[in-house]
Order: C-alpha cells, then structure tokens, then sequence
C-alpha cells in the first residue's frame, strides 16, 4: 500500500510541511476545515491568509511585501522552465 493511499485512508495529509502544522492545534483546527470542509470553509480560509499577510505588511512593512513576491519570481521560472520544455 503506498504512503499516500495510507495517509488517504488516516484523513491526514501525505505532504510533510501539512503534517507538521496539523499537530499544532490553532493550525489544525484551520487546515482540517480547509481540506475537508465546504467551498464556504475554503474562501473563508483564503480570507483569513489573506487578512494575516495584510496584518504582517502593517506590522513590518517592505519585507512582507517582497519576501512572497520573490517566491513568485521562482516559481514563475519554474513554470517557464516547465511550459517551454
């Protein structure tokens, strides 16, 4: 039986970074909602990511800003990388 029909059949996530924060139980309560729950839980999950980063750009200005738009750069090149391939 492979790790992901395992995890499947536990309802708990295969990805580790998920597993990690699922023990923490403020997080828990959030992630399981947002992976279980309805179309409704999951907006209200994004509402809530995105009303944390504007209270982080508040409270520490420039960096929260720049730090997740050079993720994107990376990611945007991977998937440059990936669609010309």
């Amino acid at each position: 039986m492979s790790a992901v029909a395992t995890a499947a059949r536990r309802k708990t996530p295969p990805i580790l970074l998920l597993r990690i924060l699922m023990l923490v139980p403020v997080f828990n309560l959030f992630l399981r909602e947002a992976i279980h729950g309805t179309d409704n839980d999951r907006l209200w999950f994004a509402f809530n990511l995105l009303v944390l980063w504007l209270i982080a750009v508040v409270t520490f200005g420039y960096p929260a800003v720049i730090i997740p738009a050079l993720c994107l750069v990376g990611m945007a090149f991977l998937w440059l990388l990936e669609t010309v391939r």
